[in-house]
């Protein structure tokens, strides 16, 4: 027997079955212009160093985004990703081995448009039961964003401070060790929607980033991609 909550699920998803919603594409890349695609990083001195990330193709209402960056264990240099938050209500920097600040994050990239009404929250840790770590990015849209396929939007901007990193024995040492970055996954969420029930966003082969050349391990190696749920699943999820 279907229950009041399960009949106002499945109206909705009828109501919104006739609307288009594409999953749009996510790109992923080094530097500070989305429309520069850089997969492979090397060290190229003590400075700083950028990421972005942005998507395009999508359509419909949507009031949130969210995305997960996985990697592996990193060495000293890059101690400043174990730890860090960064929210429109306060933040705490990610510190490297001298404790000096060497992670910021924006949601203003070159050649993206930032999301009107967007709030962008991140943060970074290590997780105490495996050798690697998360990066998480969630942009909350309010009022939602009537999105057009044809734009790029900007999701994060982050830059690292390798000041104090070395190739060798530096103050942060291990600056040298090659590895990647790859994103876990990605979705967004429709305005009105019911909670948890959210499109993901295709890859397009643009989600892992290479320190250095990378590693033959898994983490330098693209996720597959989610599969599209469709309102029609949705709808028969609900019943």
């Amino acid at each position: 027997m279907r229950t009041a909550a399960s009949f106002l699920v499945a109206g909705f998803v009828a109501c919104i079955a006739t609307a288009a919603f594409a999953q749009g594409v996510l790109r992923y890349s080094w530097g500070a212009d989305a429309n520069v695609v850089v997969a492979d990083q090397d060290w190229a001195g003590p400075t700083t160093y950028a990421q972005n990330l942005s998507v395009t193709g999508l359509s419909g209402t949507i009031d949130r985004i969210d995305v997960t960056v996985d990697r592996p264990s990193l060495p000293s240099a890059w101690r400043f990703l174990f730890y860090f938050t960064s929210w429109s209500g306060g933040s705490e920097p990610g510190l490297d081995c001298t404790g000096h600040p060497a992670v910021a994050v924006a949601n203003t990239i070159a050649n993206a448009v930032t999301i009107p009404g967007g709030q962008l929250g991140a943060y970074g840790f290590s997780n105490v039961t495996s050798p690697g770590g998360y990066l998480n990015f969630t942009v909350d849209i309010s009022p939602p964003l009537v999105a057009q396929p044809g734009t790029r939007y900007a999701i994060a901007a982050l830059t690292f401070d390798l000041a104090n990193a070395g190739d060798g024995d530096g103050s942060c040492p291990g600056v040298g060790t090659p590895f990647c970055f790859r994103v876990l996954r990605a979705s967004t969420h429709a305005y009105g929607a019911p909670y948890g029930v959210s499109l993901p966003i295709a890859l397009g082969g643009e989600d892992v980033l290479r320190w250095r050349g990378g590693t033959g391990d898994a983490f330098c190696l693209s996720t597959t991609p989610a599969r599209t749920r469709t309102w029609g699943e949705l709808k028969t999820r609900y019943r």
